[in-house]
């Protein structure tokens, strides 16, 4: 009825390699089409034996992080290593993961075993410099993908011009306003704002949420938004920006970017409270960042291993 049907086919490869798809359609008979071109699409896909190696960094125990880290660890695909700086030691018992770290890994060999690094407003000053200068190697010459989260705790010191921490902030593919330390980000919010999303954003598979082909957008629409998004200046030169806060009061900082850094890719996210989707559906949040997290270590996976 020239509406777009869509059709699942479920398929698990029984060995790993790289598979050629073929998907045809046939015209139903007595009916004539003008070109038959396009009733067929061929996709590659690589299959992997091997999970996806994440490691989670939290500055301190946000609910993000909370609901993160479980949903990670119960996923059978992906294997998460966890580093709460504000943990002591006896405190690990309570963290869900596959290996508990006191420190950011140390050695090449330690880091480049990850294929993505996912950063909720963590203390970079807690990082030595050495190993901040190994991540930004991750990055650049093995492709790690980084997903970083603002929050209200520690990203307001690395955005002051005088944190030291230039190596960090190259990162981001945004600007961070600097605030003053006084200012309490959380008492500013009072209402929730919906997701400005943008047309990258709309472009940006990881961001579709819902099986609908017509309205794959329709859960950022449905979602009342989030309280608070910490200031930027602006996106940088090259950085795609999907979505921005739409508070009128602000100047609707970014609250979703990513940008390519070297071989690997990072992606900012400026609020703690995407575990507000939750409200809607739980799936959603999930699915969020499934999305999210084998967007970003796709490369790594395509890439192969060291060797």
């Amino acid at each position: 009825d020239a509406g777009p049907v869509e059709v699942k086919f479920d398929l698990t490869p029984e060995t790993a390699g790289r598979f050629e798809f073929l998907v045809r359609v046939v015209t139903p008979s007595g009916i004539t089409e003008l070109s038959s071109d396009d009733n067929h699409r061929r996709r590659l896909i690589n299959v992997t034996e091997r999970k996806l190696k994440v490691l989670l960094l939290a500055g301190g125990p946000m609910r993000d992080y909370r609901f993160v880290r479980n949903m990670l660890f119960r996923h059978p695909g992906i294997e998460v290593d966890v580093w709460l700086q504000s943990a002591d030691p006896g405190d690990a018992i309570s963290q869900e993961s596959d290996r508990l770290l006191q420190e950011f890994p140390e050695t090449r060999e330690e880091l480049f075993e990850y294929d993505v690094v996912v950063a909720f407003d963590p203390n970079w000053t807690a990082v030595p410099e050495p190993r901040r200068q190994l991540l930004s190697e991750w990055v650049f010459k093995q492709a790690g993908g980084l997903i970083l989260v603002a929050g209200d705790v520690y990203t307001p010191e690395l955005a002051a011009a005088d944190s030291g921490l230039d190596d960090v902030r190259t990162l981001y593919p945004v600007v961070l306003e600097p605030v003053s330390l006084e200012v309490d980000l959380t008492r500013l919010s009072d209402q929730a704002w919906p997701v400005q999303i943008s047309a990258d954003g709309r472009d940006a598979g990881f961001l579709q949420l819902t099986d609908d082909a017509e309205d794959p957008m329709g859960a950022w629409e449905d979602f009342d938004g989030v309280f608070r998004c910490f200031p930027t200046v602006g996106p940088k030169d090259g950085a795609l920006v999907y979505a921005r806060f739409s508070d009128p009061r602000s100047d609707r900082p970014v609250l979703m970017a990513s940008q390519f850094f070297g071989s690997g890719r990072v992606l900012y996210l400026g609020s703690p409270e995407l575990w507000r989707l939750r409200s809607l559906d739980e799936d959603l949040f999930d699915r969020f960042w499934i999305k999210a997290v084998r967007e970003l270590g796709q490369s790594r996976m395509k890439r192969g291993t060291n060797r």
